[in-house]
């Protein structure tokens, strides 16, 4: 195990899941000292990611009036985390056209689970009253990551998994571990790690599957828990691995989260996932983060 733990850690780096630009973006976000007008810059770089963040940045999420027409206008007009928000859209655009093997996912099924993933964590932020961090969206966006890095690279080990699963009363993330000796949530955020994202970021997605053993509490991480185990409960994002997660019973207690409150997330996140509509052209008429 420890071998197969070290030639995965060891491939981790060849996983193309963002553009470069992209990640840049990601980490001039991440750091407090860069300007707006250098992460601007950042994306101007890239005439594709440029393309892709002007439209998203149009779309009906930001509803900016006359539109917007240039990076650097964008860049005043939505700030900082806006312009970030739509950054990570657009890099993880391209997962739209990718299934994930390992993982049983058609194309755009993790796409789509990992939007309303971050679509989740802020209705449920909606329900605090302490401040959201501003790195759980982008959290949210890029929570199962490293299944796109397993799904690659220990695809042909996933019988193996399965067979963990059936064998004992354990969660899916649980046999990751116990079969490759790494699961998704800790490939993903040693991918993060070796991008340069900032470690708020990264040990949310280390630790989305079990916050409780985490040894710390953040308010991040409890909203990227909830959201996803509500996603899988939706059926959206649901691979070979289905619902063999747990939510956590102190994650509740800490969101005050409820039946009647869950229930009130989960019809938001349903009505947002039915405003993403494709136009004529395939394209997302709204951004629906």
């Amino acid at each position: 195990m420890n071998a197969l733990r070290s030639q995965i850690i060891e491939r981790l780096p060849e996983v193309k899941a963002l553009p470069v630009s992209a990640i840049e973006v990601v980490r001039l976000c991440g750091n407090p000292e860069a300007g707006v007008s250098e992460i601007a810059s950042a994306i101007e770089r890239d005439p594709l990611l440029t393309a892709e963040v002007l439209r998203l940045a149009n779309s009906a999420y930001f509803a900016v009036p006359g539109g917007i027409a240039t990076v650097r206008e964008a860049s005043v007009r939505l700030g900082a985390e806006g312009l970030l928000r739509a950054a990570v859209a657009a890099g993880l655009s391209p997962l739209a056209d990718m299934s994930i093997p390992g993982y049983d996912m058609p194309a755009g099924a993790l796409l789509d689970h990992m939007r309303m993933v971050a679509v989740g964590t802020n209705i449920l932020g909606c329900m605090q009253t302490a401040p959201v961090p501003s790195y759980a969206f982008t959290a949210g966006m890029l929570v199962d990551i490293g299944k796109l890095a397993l799904g690659e690279i220990a695809a042909d080990n996933v019988p193996d998994i399965h067979a963990a699963c059936q064998a004992q009363p354990i969660t899916f993330d649980a046999a990751e571990r116990l079969v490759l000796g790494i699961d998704h949530a800790e490939a993903g955020a040693l991918l993060l790690e070796a991008w340069g994202l900032p470690e708020p970021l990264t040990r949310v997605v280390r630790w989305h599957h079990r916050p409780k053993e985490a040894g710390f509490t953040d308010l991040a991480l409890d909203l990227v828990h909830a959201s996803d185990v509500i996603s899988l409960s939706m059926g959206i994002g649901l691979g070979s691995d289905g619902l063999r997660y747990e939510l956590c019973p102190e994650v509740l207690q800490r969101l005050n989260l409820n039946a009647p409150s869950a229930e009130r997330a989960t019809a938001e996140m349903l009505a947002e996932r039915g405003r993403l509509r494709l136009d004529s052209d395939g394209k997302e008429g709204r951004l629906g983060l």
